[in-house]
């Protein structure tokens, strides 16, 4: 599946469909909303490609025509499908033409297919299949990278392709990585299939992650520089740094004006099932930021925090389904797909979810659009005041009168509360309860005294990180001071270490008598912490304590 963005129109052709691959072409019309079928079996046609699955396709704006290359051989259709690594069945399909270049063209004005010179003896790729493949609009560059050579050996001698550059304009292909010759890199990024490739063309860029190799799935992320073809690793574990899971088939697409990449769960591993496979519930999505290397992942949440989703409102979890990115919309569209598993760790993941387990692998022929929905600067601004003013309420209510605490809580907090945010309204709801129980608890001191200790004042406690192991104050007594608990003033003030005398120095901007109990510190500094939330990490503090950098080793040498 490609996309058409200028003229708002997306091209499938072929797949599998449980029984049998497919030689269809159908168009879809996002302004309309409508499928339209160009050719019900290309076989039909002399120059036309023949049903397949496994192959990529791109469309080229210029001449506005569609390049489709690679295809799953049927010698390899029976191994591949009964090691559960590709979208296709495990029941043979019957055979179809299989040509040597399996690259064609197809122009959609004419309606005409041709089929295009084999790649494979002008310095392209052999025959391949689970291969990516972006295009460079502008410039009428196609890249494609990795996939499995197609060479009817099946698993027995697995043999992986390169990356490739092919220039519409001049019909020429360029190697420009491989792993046994390492040309024009001196990072050579590793063979794989069933991965993910996306192509920034303004900082001509290509990302590629994740994928299979060997019996091995992978988690790691490489950019590759267009402009002085050198690769570089930017993360040899994407999984520790936020992201997904190793997986196989997962899909991705790229926004490079916000400079983002949308990726797809695929099929993955669990960590102590070994070869077993199943798929992640909820269908998950990251969100991979690369604006500052080595970038920034982030998962998407379905809908609102805490609001409910009907089963009918998020697709099904998936692999090996077909995903584009409209820039003009920035909209996701995406189809089809494989909701199989493979061994009895992903039966026993379908028997504890109530999944019927039939044995066989299900293929969809839904289709999705999804639009990333994030917060306006206006709803940050109504939020973090929703958080101010639910503090500034529990403090009235232990020191003002209950009328004047009651009045702002209908009249000032309730005007900045999203009603139909089922979080938000219960946050709400409960802070009525918070008034009646200050107020029925008589002789509790006000938060803003400051308590006395044996004739001294009590410092606030500093503003911590919420990732900091130590949540309570800590603070030293007489006795780990190396000081006595009982003498006078100046046997005290002896007997006192440095630490000690420090945390009791007043700060002249902050006087003891206007400082504010360490409880009521305490709430406005978690106040403090969740409108940090709304900022982005490079623009506050870092989340880490400074007390992490000291190393206390208190074991004799």
């Amino acid at each position: 599946m490609c996309i058409d963005h200028r003229n708002s129109l997306i091209y499938l052709f072929g797949g599998f469909d449980g029984r049998q691959c497919l030689d269809d072409l159908w168009v879809y019309d996002i302004c309309k909303r409508t499928w339209r079928s160009l050719d019900e079996s290309t076989s039909s046609q002399l120059e036309a490609p023949g049903p397949r699955s496994c192959h990529k396709m791109v469309h080229d704006p210029t001449s506005n025509s569609l390049y489709v290359l690679g295809k799953l051989p049927e010698s390899d259709e029976l191994k591949t499908r009964q090691n559960g690594n590709t979208p296709a069945s495990r029941d043979r399909i019957a055979p179809s033409r299989t040509s040597a270049s399996e690259f064609y063209r197809y122009d959609v004005e004419g309606r005409t297919w041709e089929q295009l010179t084999d790649p494979a003896g002008v310095g392209g790729p052999s025959l391949l299949f689970d291969h990516q493949m972006a295009i460079d609009g502008d410039r009428r560059i196609i890249y494609v990278s990795g996939g499995r050579v197609g060479d009817g050996e099946g698993w027995s001698n697995t043999k992986y392709s390169g990356m490739y550059s092919y220039s519409l304009q001049h019909k020429k292909w360029l190697l420009l990585q491989h792993l046994e010759t390492g040309v024009h890199s001196t990072v050579v990024i590793p063979p794989r299939f069933g991965h993910s490739m996306v192509l920034d063309p303004t900082t001509q860029t290509l990302f590629l992650f994740a994928g299979q190799h060997g019996d091995n799935f992978l988690s790691d992320l490489y950019s590759y520089d267009i402009n002085t073809s050198t690769a570089k690793e930017l993360s040899s574990n994407i999984t520790a740094c936020g992201g997904p899971e190793p997986s196989f088939s997962q899909r991705a697409v790229i926004n490079p004006k916000a400079q983002e990449i949308y990726v797809f769960n695929g099929l993955t591993r669990a960590p102590t099932s070994g070869s077993l496979t199943f798929l992640p519930p909820n269908s998950p999505c990251w969100v991979y930021r690369y604006r500052d290397r080595p970038g920034k992942w982030l998962r998407v949440l379905h809908g609102p925090t805490g609001s409910p989703i009907n089963d009918d409102e998020i697709p099904v979890s998936r692999f090996a389904q077909e995903v584009v990115y409209d820039p003009t919309t920035s909209s996701i569209y995406f189809h089809g797909g494989n909701t199989g598993t493979s061994g009895p760790l992903g039966k026993a993941f379908e028997k504890d979810n109530e999944k019927e387990v039939t044995g066989s692998e299900e293929r969809l022929g839904d289709f999705w659009e999804m639009k990333l929905q994030r917060s306006s600067s206006s709803d940050v601004i109504r939020r973090a005041t929703f958080l101010i003013r639910q503090q500034r309420f529990k403090e009235m209510c232990e020191e003002s009168p209950a009328v004047r605490a009651l009045a702002f809580l209908q009249n000032e907090v309730s005007s900045v509360v999203n009603h139909h945010d089922p979080e938000e309204a219960e946050s709400f709801r409960t802070l009525l309860t918070h008034l009646l129980s200050s107020h029925s608890m008589p002789g509790s001191p006000p938060l803003h005294e400051v308590p006395e200790r044996s004739g001294e004042t009590l410092p606030p406690r500093k503003r911590t990180r919420p990732n900091t192991p130590e949540q309570s104050p800590v603070r030293l007594s007489r006795t780990e001071a190396g000081g006595a608990t009982t003498g006078t003033s100046s046997s005290r003030s002896a007997g006192k270490n440095v630490a000690e005398r420090m945390l009791e120095t007043k700060d002249p901007l902050e006087p003891a008598t206007d400082a504010s109990s360490e409880q009521r510190f305490q709430q406005r500094n978690e106040v403090f912490e969740k409108i940090l939330h709304f900022i982005d990490q490079d623009e506050k503090q870092p989340t880490s304590n400074l007390l992490d950098l000291f190393g206390i080793n208190l074991s004799p040498c």
